[in-house]
């Protein structure tokens, strides 16, 4: 408690002088009604003497010798805190007379920090958001307590490569385009789409080693704690792969289609049994690259089971419901050209056996021409019943085709073969009788029905065996 006493005329409100007597409080600079006093004392009871120190500039009292407010603040040294990093955290902008700075941080490594310092450091063991707490205590035992949320995210390492399959998985589905626009039928892909899927492809893979690497690098440092998302992350480089494979084994089919077309062309214009087999060979080549694709088609399916998309938390990564109809929708097709390849290698092999037999029954070994007819009969009894399974208008027909750019070679072989099967068939068994009566010794009947079929085969063949003719119309049987 203490006293005061004005002097020399001034009032309270604009200065004066001022006698105090200080009875219980020791010496302080306090404020009060825009002033400044200095109460000046020397012991409990003494009379002391305070004068005016001045008048405040500033209408509203403010002084820069007044104690500021407490008031917790802070902030941190990073934009992208990561998982692993040691992160500074600043609490420069407190106010007040602070004597302790009290740290609380959440996640699976709680901790508490208490220091007298404005900055500490922390470093969190999990991802996601995580509470930091401060609370600021000044010299009177007040405190302020401010709190934030700060998101730790996976390591850069783990980011880059989410980044990466994320990009990936938007080229897979361009590469999946879904239909026309009446909604229908699958696009067709063009020459240029081939061989832009491939370099697309190619760049796709080059992109998964550089994933995997990242994986790596990220499993060596903090794969205990990410465990589960670098797996999802290698289960989805998994699926990539395979549909990378998936793809590139159905433009190897095409092409290998576009090359038994080609075959085909060569062995109209000039028919020999070496063409044949070619045409036959390129084919088969077809019906492996279509198992290969359906292997990997497997492999891709068995990889979607595997993967669980949710724990990497980017719905590109989902994998639309688009690409996975597409790879069924491929699927069926790879059926269906797989018994149109079929068709045509056995077409094609039974062309090669009859000219086998042909050249056999002519160097007089009956025997073995008529073992060659025989086989031919099967192959073109194959390829009839293979007809009859085949839907030509289907649109996984239809849409390898496009891919293939071979359709109107497709439609005049079906139409060719409608009409010329049956006659072949017929033509066959000319020639295999004829080879069963030379083996009974009665050559001569041999040669007439062997010259017999021969002139209808080419009739059936070329238009009457006339090479120009059939060069030039397209009812031959193998014209394109």
């Amino acid at each position: 408690m203490y006293i005061k006493i004005g002097f020399s005329g001034y009032s309270l409100d604009d200065g004066g002088y001022y006698l105090t007597i200080n009875i219980r409080q020791p010496s302080i600079i306090y404020k009060m009604d825009r002033r400044t006093f200095l109460r000046a004392t020397t012991g409990v009871g003494v009379v002391g003497f305070a004068g005016c120190l001045g008048r405040s500039d500033d209408d509203d009292g403010d002084d820069d010798d007044a104690p500021e407010p407490l008031e917790a603040a802070f902030e941190w040294n990073t934009t992208e805190p990561r998982l692993d990093q040691a992160i500074t955290f600043d609490a420069s902008e407190a106010t007040g007379d602070i004597s302790t700075y009290r740290w609380e941080f959440g996640g699976s490594n709680r901790a508490t920090v208490e220091d007298g310092q404005p900055q500490t450091t922390h470093t969190f063991e999990d991802i996601g958001e995580k509470s930091v707490e401060l609370v600021v205590e000044d010299s009177n035992a007040e405190t302020e307590t401010a709190v934030q949320t700060i998101v730790i995210k996976s390591p850069e390492s783990l980011e880059g490569a989410i980044d990466t399959l994320v990009e990936n998985a938007q080229h897979l589905d361009y590469m999946a385009l879904p239909t026309d626009e009446d909604g229908s039928v699958p696009r067709g892909v063009e020459r240029e789409r081939i061989e832009r899927d491939r370099d697309e492809i190619e760049t796709i893979c080059t992109r998964l080693t550089e994933v995997t690497s990242a994986l790596d690098e990220t499993e060596a440092t903090v794969g205990d704690v990410l465990e589960e998302r670098i797996e999802a992350a290698r289960d989805c480089v998994k699926l990539q792969e395979q549909l990378c494979t998936e793809n590139e084994h159905s433009l190897n089919a095409a092409e290998s289609f576009r090359s038994g077309a080609k075959a085909y062309q060569q062995l109209q214009d000039s028919p020999t049994r070496e063409k044949a087999a070619d045409a036959a060979t390129e084919f088969t080549t077809v019906s492996e690259a279509l198992e290969n694709q359906r292997a990997a088609r497997r492999d891709f399916e068995s990889a979607q089971e595997a993967y669980e998309p949710t724990v990497l938390d980017e719905s590109a990564l989902e994998y639309t419901e688009q690409v996975v109809q597409y790879v069924r929708f491929r699927q069926d097709t790879i059926d269906e050209i797989e018994q149109l390849s079929r068709l045509f290698v056995n077409i094609a092999a039974m062309i090669e056996k009859v000219f086998t037999g042909r050249d056999a029954f002519e160097s007089e070994q009956w025997e073995k021409a008529e073992n060659e007819f025989i086989s031919a009969e099967k192959s073109i009894g194959e390829a009839r019943y293979l007809f009859e399974r085949i839907q030509f208008d289907s649109s996984g027909v239809e849409f390898f085709l496009r891919e293939a750019k071979k359709k109107s070679f497709v439609e005049e072989q079906q139409l060719l073969f409608e009409t010329a099967s049956e006659e072949i068939s017929d033509l066959i068994d000319m020639h295999e009788n004829a080879a069963a009566t030379a083996i009974q010794d009665n050559t001569g009947a041999a040669k007439e029905l062997f010259d017999d079929a021969t002139e209808e085969w080419e009739e059936a063949m070329f238009e009457g065996g006339e090479k120009t003719q059939a060069n030039n119309n397209s009812q031959g049987f193998v014209q394109i």
